[in-house]
């Protein structure tokens, strides 16, 4: 049996930019989404595989597996039951942290043959011992080539929808949409002649040349080799608390600032304590940064919202790597941290970058070709991924027959592994009713540990930044001081 009404033959796609990048084997990356739950666990356990069967019939990239030679991938029409229910895992935890260790073992665990497999999995991990027994957390799992950080926001709304739903329904399939490389380039996207390609290509090799992480990266790391070899990373996590995030809102509202640009600057506050960041006599402060942003609303013909996959781009903050003044108002670089982030995914290089991904990275030989002048597999001090709020509805109701009982959410992670070349860390930061930390990150253990306990430390305190106060000023009070500890520097 299948939940799916479609009819048609499987479908052949082209894999392009960086879903190409993200299904090399070996390498790539997994996204978790990891949702704090609470309500009728029983009911939501026994509901499950109907939601996940129907999630699956609804969404084409999870019908979907890596045809690797070709560079396509090949969607299913409809998947059978029971191929459906291997993908659900129902397991109950040890300990209240044992999910943490859950998600960086799976998400390190980078598959080597992308044709064999569906690129989602789903673990219902039930509350431990300790914990009240009508929690759990929904752990989505998802291949990056496939999906993206909104994407698993979206499955993770249609299975509660579909598990609260009374009676069985079919699911139409959604369509499957181009790739974000051929909604900006079209055809041309591989033209190696352009002559902006080849300018960028030049100018991407300058910096891997002489890039130096101002962190101190995981001795275990390895330069980069032909072929490129895999690398694993350490996961972390944290919550803030509602009534800081409500405090920040309300501050960045007086001050006619976006979260966004006080999340900026307070992220250049932290880089402070890290000494090989410091210029000019510790009046400055400098480091590689980039972000991911959603595209889907930012092309010229706008995706719909309900659609999995991976439309991101990428892009980097030039004036970062520059450096910015210690003693500039906080509230005014929050300022201009927005219309930097404007200015960065408007820029000619932020177009360029799907087309340079597929072009020089897009296999295996030329992402050695492209990435050998890296040392330590490293091309960035650290991506940042501002998710946002969780979009839909947190309560989800039973129907009558069902018992009529709630889940609702009460707080979701979001997580992304690196393999292979990539940022020294990756944070994210979503929300609910409070902030929710999680870092990716290939440094040394005490400077990861380190690093999130001072991301955590400034964005609780937002709410309390005061009109004039300088970002030095907001280092010396929350966090104690610039370049605080030996074991903070870069290699």
């Amino acid at each position: 049996m299948s939940h799916t009404s479609s009819t048609s033959p499987s479908q052949t796609i082209p894999l392009k930019g960086m879903e190409r990048l993200f299904s090399i084997p070996k390498l790539g990356a997994k996204i978790a989404h990891i949702a704090r739950v609470h309500g009728d666990m029983d009911t939501l356990i026994a509901e499950a595989p109907k939601a996940l069967r129907l999630v699956v019939a609804r969404h084409p990239k999870m019908r979907a597996k890596v045809a690797v030679h070709s560079r396509t991938a090949v969607i299913a029409s409809s998947v059978p039951d029971d191929q459906v229910d291997a993908l659900l895992t129902v397991t109950t935890a040890e300990s209240p942290s044992q999910w943490q260790s859950l998600v960086e073992s799976n998400c390190n665990d980078i598959p080597d043959d992308r044709t064999r497999g569906f690129p989602f999995s789903l673990h219902i991990l039930r509350a431990s011992p300790s914990e009240p027994s009508d929690t759990a957390r929904i752990i989505l799992f998802s291949d990056h080539w496939a999906a993206d950080g909104f994407s698993g926001y979206r499955v993770i709304h249609d299975f509660l929808t579909f598990a609260t739903l009374e009676n069985p329904v079919q699911a139409e399939s959604l369509q499957v949409l181009p790739s974000v490389v051929d909604l900006i380039y079209g055809k041309s996207v591989g033209d190696r002649t352009n002559p902006l390609l080849y300018l960028f290509s030049f100018i991407a090799a300058y910096q891997f040349r002489n890039f130096q992480s101002v962190l101190a990266l995981s001795p275990s790391l390895p330069n980069v080799s032909n072929p490129v070899q895999p690398t694993k990373s350490r996961a972390l996590f944290a919550s803030g608390k509602p009534d800081n995030l409500v405090a920040a809102l309300k501050r960045c509202k007086e001050e006619s600032v976006t979260l966004h640009g006080a999340l900026l600057a307070s992220l250049v506050a932290v880089f402070a304590r890290y000494p090989r960041a410091l210029r000019k006599n510790a009046k400055e402060v400098a480091f590689h940064f980039d972000f991911d942003y959603n595209m889907r609303s930012r092309l010229a013909s706008p995706l719909p919202k309900d659609h999995v996959g991976l439309y991101i781009g990428i892009a980097s903050i030039d004036d970062y790597a520059s450096g910015t003044r210690l003693s500039e108002p906080f509230w005014a670089h929050a300022r201009r941290g927005k219309k930097m982030t404007e200015t960065a995914m408007k820029s000619t290089v932020a177009a360029l970058f799907h087309r340079f991904i597929h072009t020089y990275m897009g296999d295996a030989k030329s992402l050695a070709r492209t990435c050998s002048p890296l040392k330590k597999s490293v091309n960035s001090d650290i991506n940042f991924s501002n998710i946002g709020r969780y979009p839909f509805p947190t309560t989800h109701t039973f129907p009558t027959p069902l018992g009529g009982g709630k889940v609702d959410i009460q707080g979701v992670h979001l997580y992304n592994s690196v393999s292979g070349v990539g940022n020294a860390m990756v944070l994210f930061v979503s929300s609910v009713d409070a902030l929710d930390y999680s870092l990716s990150h290939r440094v040394e253990e005490t400077v990861g540990e380190t690093f999130l306990g001072d991301v955590v430390k400034i964005f609780e305190a937002i709410g309390t930044v005061g009109k004039d106060e300088t970002i030095e000023d907001v280092v010396n009070r929350v966090l104690g001081g610039i370049a605080v500890g030996s074991d903070a520097g870069g290699n």
